[in-house]
């Protein structure tokens, strides 16, 4: 069994995130009205996390955003290593469910 620092750890953890698909809710959505920049949280029955839908790609996305509805996203787990937390950054929504 491996011995890693923290450091080590969060970069690995780094490493093995790439862009994937996601399923969950959109919770806590705010649109930055200087940025264009979109927060907000996606979420499932158990879990949550952070997510962020830059202005360029949030101009590209034609369904209404807003919360609760339940989405798939294209996005790259980010972490940031100092702090050790991580969010989607966000490339592309879809509808997920009904009215997809």
């Amino acid at each position: 069994m491996a011995v890693l620092t923290v450091t080590q750890l969060n970069r690995y953890a780094a490493f093995q995130l790439k862009e994937d698909r996601h399923r969950g809710e959109i919770s806590g959505f705010t649109r930055n009205q200087r940025s264009g920049h979109c927060y907000f949280i996606l979420k499932d029955a158990e879990s949550s996390v952070r997510a962020v839908l830059f202005r360029n790609q949030a101009s590209r996305i034609s369904i209404p955003l807003a919360n609760g509805i339940s989405v798939i996203a294209a996005a790259t787990a980010t972490l940031y290593e100092r702090e050790g937390t991580f969010q989607l950054c966000v490339t592309d929504l879809q509808m997920d469910g009904m009215g997809a």
